[in-house]
């Protein structure tokens, strides 16, 4: 346990030739206080210690330049980094500007940008890690934003600013369990992406004029999709593939460059209480894939037409005929199992006779996005504690079909716009 009265505050230049010696003379409750001005080192940031700058435009944090390159910070424990500006880490695919191996450390009111490869770096393969990443601007590195890596991982990143990332503003991978909530990331390669076992809970951010897809969930990731404002992305809002798992609820999805969600390649998707709105391609497009789909309204303008697919309704709430269409429009399903009801469909609909769709009645259908439970994703504190793996929560029981029948808001504001995992 620290003593927290016998902590004391070292100050640099006053006290240290350098941070890292500053940081080698402390102890454990320890804050160390740097003056403004440009460091060229790369620094271990003990478990315990607490490094705050003089703020993130006055205190310039950049890679030393000898040796091979080397992330500029390494955190090693609870540790909290604080006010600084990030920049110039050196190396693809091991440069980081800021690497994480483990504890809970709080990464606040910092300025990460320009480096090479990755903004931050969380990597927890072998016990839990939990840092809070809050209140930074990250923009301009080389690969994500933010990345999470390992099984162990269950990062907390919260309120940022995260833009102009050529990869991903956030990464999970390699069953990684983030979450990400009130954020703004915008004009990344894809906003956020999860894959590859990944286990990411996305909720109430702002995820717009991405260059690629606003949230791609693919190779076996997995996602809970909440309450998220994901607009004007230059290919799809929210792209499942490869066996991709979401649920997907309430979140207002529009102006994409094509579809609204698309969900194919033997992925399964719990879509609920969403307004899915695409000007050129189709609201919701299905392929090879499971679906249950409940009270969304969808929207194409694209061969407008007010009739509809089997048991759906328009948006005066009208039942429509039992009649498909060929061609782009509102709803798109082809070989896929689609469980549907409540859904209001403003536009065409293209099902083919291969789908097996099914009809929900009224009153087993939820009521409100708040009656819907989601799974719990497990994250054990050291590899000897796994007992389920994330693969074995399954996706949430649809109501049973009364029987088979033929073929929030976050502000639209925009913030000012700047200048080991690849591209998603």
């Amino acid at each position: 346990m620290v003593n927290l009265l016998a902590a004391k505050t070292l100050r640099i230049p006053q006290d240290s030739h350098s941070l890292q010696e500053a940081i080698d003379n402390s102890e454990r409750g320890d804050t160390i206080e740097v003056a403004p001005g440009t460091y060229y080192e790369n620094i271990v940031l003990r478990d315990g210690r607490n490094l705050i700058g003089a703020g993130a435009q006055k205190t310039i944090l950049t890679d030393d330049g000898d040796g091979a390159p080397d992330p500029i910070v390494q955190i090693d424990g609870d540790c909290l980094l604080k006010g600084f500006t990030i920049t110039g880490a050196r190396g693809a695919g091991i440069g980081h500007a800021v690497m994480i191996g483990r504890g809970s450390p709080k990464i606040t009111d910092n300025i990460i940008r320009d480096n090479s490869y990755t903004g931050i770096g969380v990597h927890a393969s072998t016990v839990l890690t939990s840092p809070l990443i809050t209140g930074n601007a990250i923009y301009g590195n080389g690969g994500a934003g933010i990345a999470n890596l390992g099984q162990f991982c269950k990062t907390k990143i919260v309120d940022n600013d995260i833009y102009s990332n050529t990869n991903a503003g956030v990464a999970c991978t390699d069953s990684a369990n983030p979450t990400i909530e009130k954020n703004r990331l915008y004009s990344n390669g894809v906003g956020v992406a999860s894959k590859d076992e990944a286990r990411a809970v996305i909720k109430d951010n702002v995820i717009f004029k991405n260059k690629l897809v606003g949230i791609p969930v693919i190779k076996n990731g997995k996602a809970i999709i909440v309450n998220n404002l994901i607009f004007q992305n230059e290919t799809v809002g929210i792209n499942l593939d490869g066996e991709g798992e979401a649920w997907i609820v309430n979140n207002d999805v529009k102006e994409n460059g094509t579809v609204a969600i698309t969900v194919k390649s033997k992925s399964k998707a719990y879509i609920a209480f969403n307004q899915l709105r695409s000007e050129t391609t189709a609201g919701l497009q299905v392929r090879d894939s499971e679906v249950t789909a409940l009270k969304n309204n969808i929207t194409c303008e694209l061969n407008f037409d007010v009739t509809d697919s089997p048991a759906q309704t328009n948006e005066k709430g009208e039942t429509l005929k039992d009649v498909s269409f060929s061609g782009p429009g509102a709803l798109s399903v082809k070989n896929s199992k689609y469980l549907a009801g409540g859904n209001k469909i403003h536009g065409k609909v293209e099902i083919d006779d291969v789908s097996k769709v099914e009809q929900i009645p009224d009153n087993e259908l939820p009521s409100s996005a708040e009656e819907i439970t989601f799974p719990e994703f497990d994250n054990p504190e050291t590899a000897e504690t796994v007992a389920h793996p994330a693969s074995e929560n399954p996706l949430p029981e649809a109501p049973t079909p009364a029987k088979e029948i033929p073929v929030k808001k976050i502000k639209e504001e925009l913030p000012p716009s700047t200048g080991c995992l690849g591209l998603f």
